[in-house]
């Protein structure tokens, strides 16, 4: 028995960023099942209620034979557990994001989380170092590492649609190097603050910083300098324009042994891009990336001007890591269906 799309098989997803469950759901021939947060505003336990009750009917009714669930949110995970046990056909699986390895919120529900780890015919771990996490709990589990998204040039190239579009293009034009910061303003783990004072040395430069600016304390954005503008929450299709105009892209992390989905976005577009110095990153995109200090505006900077002066030896590098890379994915995903097959 094989799991397909017409037999069954969903990738469940809650959050509102679904672009990597995506290009893993259609990798795993999963129908992708967005239950999202209509009010993504709304208290918390609010969203959850309505997430919870829409995913228990759709489930319900159409009684997949396998379910992917992305985890966090551990409640997505939960519901998928306790229904899981009332419709004994069903098989499980969860795709854990190092977010939840990593953060102090999620940290504190891993013991709780742990039986419904062992529910799981497959766990998934985006790097090693969250894979020894679930090997220690004793579940089965796999690395997954993130899969080389594929966008369309005519989706890239084309205009952007944001109302501020005429006024970024202005500070495009007039600025020397234009650099895109993918930020999501998580105090943990995103280093906005060394972004916005590496702007501030150099005011021929312009910086975009992606994400709401409404999670960060408006101390902290009072002192941004003029040429650093905070894009908002973008769709992805205007994310990944706003991306393909600037020169170079920032994919910082204050986490250790955390993998960055914004790095495979950026070499998608094959944009040289400036990643965290931490073990986990270099090793696994060592000789690709362009690696800077943390909390360190100075070093920040040269390394933004070595990644523009060498832009088109990175771009070289960036193809044949591409290339050697689709060999890795083959054979993960390989492994990952046959796992879920040998559960049906």
């Amino acid at each position: 028995m094989s799991i397909s799309k017409k037999r069954g098989g969903v990738f469940l997803v809650w959050p509102q960023e679904y672009e990597l469950s995506q290009h893993l759901a259609d990798k795993l021939n999963l129908k992708l099942l967005l239950i999202q947060a209509k009010n993504p505003n709304s208290p918390l336990l609010f969203r959850y209620f309505n997430q919870s009750v829409r995913t228990i009917r759709w489930l319900t009714k159409n009684k997949p034979q396998f379910i992917f669930v992305q985890n966090p949110p551990l409640m997505a995970c939960l519901i998928v557990y306790f229904y899981s046990f009332f419709h004994r056909q069903t098989r499980i699986g969860i795709d854990n994001h190092s977010v939840f390895f990593r953060s102090r919120k999620w940290k504190l529900f891993h013991s709780f989380s742990k039986p419904i780890a062992e529910k799981a015919v497959i766990n998934t771990a985006h790097n090693k170092y969250d894979l020894r996490i679930l090997k220690q709990w004793g579940v089965n589990c796999r690395e997954m590492q993130f899969i080389n998204p594929i966008y369309r040039k005519s989706l890239t190239n084309a205009p952007l649609k944001n109302l501020h579009w005429k006024h970024w293009k202005k500070k495009l034009n007039q600025a020397k190097v234009s650099v895109l910061m993918v930020n999501r303003f998580a105090k943990d783990d995103d280093d906005y603050i060394t972004v916005m004072r590496a702007a501030k040395k150099k005011p021929n430069w312009i910086f975009f910083i992606t994400g709401d600016s409404n999670k960060a304390s408006q101390t902290e954005l009072q002192f941004a300098p003029a040429n650093v503008i905070f894009t908002g929450y973008l769709k992805h299709s205007e994310f990944l324009k706003l991306m393909q105009k600037c020169n170079i892209v920032l994919c910082l992390t204050l986490r250790e042994n955390t993998i960055l989905w914004s790095i495979r976005e950026a070499m998608a577009l094959r944009k040289v891009f400036v990643t965290s110095e931490t073990k986990a990153l270099r090793e696994y995109f060592a000789g690709v990336g362009i690696f800077t200090e943390r909390r360190s505006p100075k070093d920040l900077i040269g390394k933004i001007r070595y990644a523009v002066a060498n832009t088109s030896i990175y771009q070289e590098k960036i193809n044949s890591f591409l290339k050697n890379d689709s060999v890795r994915i083959k054979e993960e995903i390989v492994e990952i269906k046959k796992a879920i097959e040998q559960s049906l």
